[in-house]
């Protein structure tokens, strides 16, 4: 169990570094972790639902919202193993939100690789 809960502390901390998007709280049981999430504004709010469906997690409610929307969301990610990750969807979240901090340039090629090799995942060019 502590794995998961390391692993549910990351993904929150990392999900918090994207822009409009701030954790409300987090809870974990043996198959899933739930993540609420407070995400402003239709471009953090598309960003985030994209992640979460690539992770296989459920978020709801899931929408197209206005572009000055704020709303809470709830991500809910099995922990259970899945294509070969020991976390599965939960680790798989944390793997795109990696990727896609990268990408936007709010997270280093080091950090991330750090975070991507832990988790079994590809890494990202430095």
């Amino acid at each position: 169990m502590a794995a998961i809960v390391e692993t549910l502390q990351d993904v929150c901390l990392l999900a918090e570094r994207m822009p409009g998007i701030s954790i409300l709280g987090s809870d974990v049981s043996t198959s899933e972790a739930r993540i609420r999430v407070l995400s402003s504004g239709a471009e953090a709010i598309g960003i985030l639902q994209w992640l979460a469906s690539s992770a296989n997690a459920t978020i709801d409610p899931c929408l197209a919202p206005p572009a000055d929307t704020e709303i809470e969301q709830v991500i809910v990610a099995r922990v259970l193993p899945r294509d070969g990750l020991a976390l599965g969807e939960l680790q798989i979240l944390g793997i795109h939100i990696v990727w896609h901090l990268h990408k936007i340039g709010a997270m280093n090629g080091p950090d991330a690789n750090v975070l991507l090799h832990k988790w079994g995942a590809t890494p990202v060019g430095a």
